[in-house]
């Protein structure tokens, strides 16, 4: 992490700061975007994505943040595999996201009081997160000190998703690169996740003991010996216990029935080839996102006039900005802003589903 990086993480974590304050000055922002210019000439979108980003700052709307996450995942993900082609891309890539993700961060710690729905923003930073981290072990060398590196994704993690724990483990999950070539790293950031565990075996649901075994199973996986094998058992035993809590049949199609004769259903879960490991996570990730939007259809359809405000107030916003001062026929960043409002306001469940596994088949 450069000098600049480690101090906005240091800020954060210490002093969240005040959007209001800090980003009133234009001059200011724009100056934060400077170094993220020569980006643009590879990443061709960016250009649009930035000036909207210097637009937001000021009107403190939720809606208006999840927009810009969501134009911006959608961007990345789209074209993530062409990202990855070059070394000096990737870093680049790595240095836009790290500036991005500071600046989401901030924007969200201004107006989360306000907020009650945490999920959609935890969601949307998790996927940023996961791309980040990935990326960030893509461009590892051995020459770098893996302790460091591990402690700046572990922070990276803690800060950006604000202590989620639900949410800090749907990034481990997703993650490509979680194998043996990279086990320094992994054994510091899930020992440093699982010690800071607090939910007791009783009060753990279905969907949590699933969520904390498919993460066992993979560090389990990473290890070299029988030794550190059983060391993963007793902490799987400490954190689950022996005895599977009764699961919801989707839950059983994913990590299977153990038979009754088994006295302990957790490690004979814990062992290789019962499942398919990949596929399980997969499954989970779809499970878990399709929970959440049914959830949040829910809250939409019983709250639909407060929900058709915050969209109105979004696009007030965009109006309200000081691109709009330009010709709105030639202004792309305006055009892109209104569209991000008619893609949310115009999905279905059917273009929902297909979102949701195409972002887990990646």
């Amino acid at each position: 992490m450069d000098k600049r990086n480690k101090v906005d993480l240091i800020l954060t974590c210490n002093n969240p700061i005040s959007m209001s304050k800090k980003y009133v000055n234009q001059e200011y922002t724009i100056s934060h975007f400077n170094d993220i210019k020569s980006c643009e000439n590879i990443f061709l979108w960016l250009d649009k994505f930035n000036n909207l980003m210097c637009s937001s700052v000021g009107h403190r709307s939720y809606e208006l943040l999840k927009h810009l996450l969501f134009l911006y995942t959608q961007n990345i993900l789209s074209n993530i595999n062409t990202y990855c082609e070059k070394v000096l891309d990737m870093t680049k890539l790595k240095n836009h996201l790290s500036t991005t993700l500071t600046f989401f961060h901030l924007y969200w710690n201004d107006i989360k009081e306000h907020v009650n729905d945490y999920n959609s923003y935890l969601n949307e930073m998790s996927i940023l997160l996961g791309i980040y981290i990935d990326i960030e072990l893509k461009t590892f060398t051995h020459t770098m000190d893996s302790s460091k590196i591990a402690s700046k994704l572990l922070s990276a993690l803690w800060i950006y998703l604000s202590n989620s724990e639900k949410h800090i483990f749907r990034v481990l999950l997703k993650l490509k690169f979680v194998t043996k070539k990279y086990s320094k790293i992994f054994d510091f950031i899930f020992m440093k996740s699982f010690t800071s565990f607090k939910k007791s075996v009783e009060s753990l649901t279905d969907i949590e003991y699933v969520r904390y075994l498919l993460v066992l199973k993979i560090w389990k996986k990473m290890k070299e010996t029988i030794e550190e094998k059983k060391e993963v058992n007793k902490i799987a035993l400490t954190i689950l216990g022996p005895c599977i809590p009764k699961m919801r049949d989707e839950l059983l199609k994913i990590i299977c029935k153990v038979p009754t004769e088994f006295e302990n259903g957790t490690l004979t879960l814990l062992q290789p080839n019962v499942f398919n490991l990949k596929t399980a996570c997969n499954n989970f990730l779809i499970f878990e996102e399709a929970m959440f939007i049914e959830s949040k259809d829910n809250f939409i359809t019983q709250n639909s006039d407060l929900y058709l405000q915050d969209l109105y107030s979004v696009q007030k916003s965009f109006i309200n900005c000081e691109l709009i001062k330009n010709d709105t026929e030639n202004n792309h960043a305006f055009k892109d802003g209104i569209k991000i409002i008619k893609i949310i306001m115009n999905f279905s469940h059917q273009e929902t589903n297909l979102k949701i596994i195409k972002r887990y088949q990646n």
